[in-house]
């Protein structure tokens, strides 16, 4: 990122409201929201990414891949980078799904990477 001028990263994640609870003090749509963005900048710090040029967003949307199209749109992305993990459990079918359909609506590159189990889980 250093030899792009002008070039600034963003590390996005989109949480959906079902996964916020009035009732329950760790689901409140601010810790759930505080939780993703401190996961966000780990990311960037593990990467070596963590400068004034990059940022740490959580979205809120209904539809994970649409959310991150409108963002695109919206902040004028020249490329998208989506980590996906093993493709053989249930839930990582449902993430590529997502992958898929950004890949298909985005106004821009969009590159796939796939990550290995403990870069998912830690």
């Amino acid at each position: 990122m250093g030899g792009l001028v002008g070039a600034r990263l963003a590390l996005v994640t989109v949480v959906r409201p079902d996964d916020f609870s009035l009732s329950e003090d760790h689901l409140s749509q601010t810790e759930v929201q505080r939780r993703h963005l401190n996961m966000l900048h780990l990311l960037a710090a593990q990467l070596g990414v963590d400068s004034p040029l990059t940022s740490c967003h959580v979205l809120e949307g209904s539809s994970v891949a649409s959310t991150l199209v409108r963002y695109a749109e919206s902040n004028h992305v020249n490329t998208i980078v989506l980590g996906i993990g093993n493709p053989g459990n249930q839930v990582q079918r449902w993430v590529n799904s997502i992958a898929v359909r950004v890949a298909m609506l985005a106004p821009c590159t969009v590159t796939l990477v796939k990550l290995e189990e403990t870069a998912v889980n830690g």
